[in-house]
């Protein structure tokens, strides 16, 4: 798992962690986790989509799809596998 982004509302920071692997995010799979700011106990756990959506994968080209999909008039400044 790999913190994907957080938000802080209320003194609670929502922090969402994503499966990852092979240098690849899987955002299905978040698990988040909500921890208050005043005293660092957990707040909330949320992981129903891990459970649901959590599954082995197999290895995906992504600079196969990429180039198929993306038009010759696009700059790609940055990217990340997700």
């Amino acid at each position: 798992m790999k913190e994907s982004y957080y938000s802080i509302y209320n003194n609670i920071c929502i922090i969402n962690f994503a499966y990852y692997e092979n240098d690849v995010l899987y955002y299905p799979d978040l698990i988040k986790v909500g921890v208050s700011l005043s005293n660092g106990e957990i707040y909330s756990l949320e992981a129903e989509d891990f459970l649901t959506n959590h599954t082995s994968r197999s290895e995906f080209d992504f600079e196969n799809k990429k180039s198929a999909q993306i038009s010759k008039n696009v700059e790609i400044i940055s990217e990340k596998n997700a």
